[in-house]
């Protein structure tokens, strides 16, 4: 996508995304030659070796991210009292006592801790 002005000019080339995560994904396979992928693509084995290192890091970051929203999930589920899909049976269950306040009831929600 070059404009007029640009036409005589050398300029970096740029890659589609999906063309560089076909590229990554093929690089992601078992026994897969970096070096032949590149070669046979006709981009620079180097710039390949990136795109995979950068993917990588993404991948990890983002499973990282992951991790963490679902412990924060768990955390406000339990502050809220309700249950876990895989909370273990050896943990202490919730214990609701209930006062008469006025017209109304207070409902008081305590852990017991045995």
């Amino acid at each position: 996508m070059k404009s007029e002005s640009q036409v005589g000019k050398a300029s970096r080339r740029q890659h589609d995304l999906a063309f560089k995560r076909d590229l990554v994904q093929q690089c992601l396979e078992p026994g897969a030659s970096v070096s032949a992928i590149a070669l046979r693509s006709g981009v620079n084995a180097n710039m390949l070796f990136k795109w995979r290192r950068d993917h990588l890091r993404h991948r990890a970051v983002r499973r990282q991210q992951q991790r963490q929203l679902s412990e924060r999930v768990r955390r406000v589920i339990r502050r809220a009292g309700g249950r876990e899909r895989s909370a273990s049976s050896s943990q202490p269950k919730e214990r609701r006592d209930t006062w008469p306040v006025g017209t109304e009831r207070l409902v008081l929600r305590t852990r017991s801790r045995s």
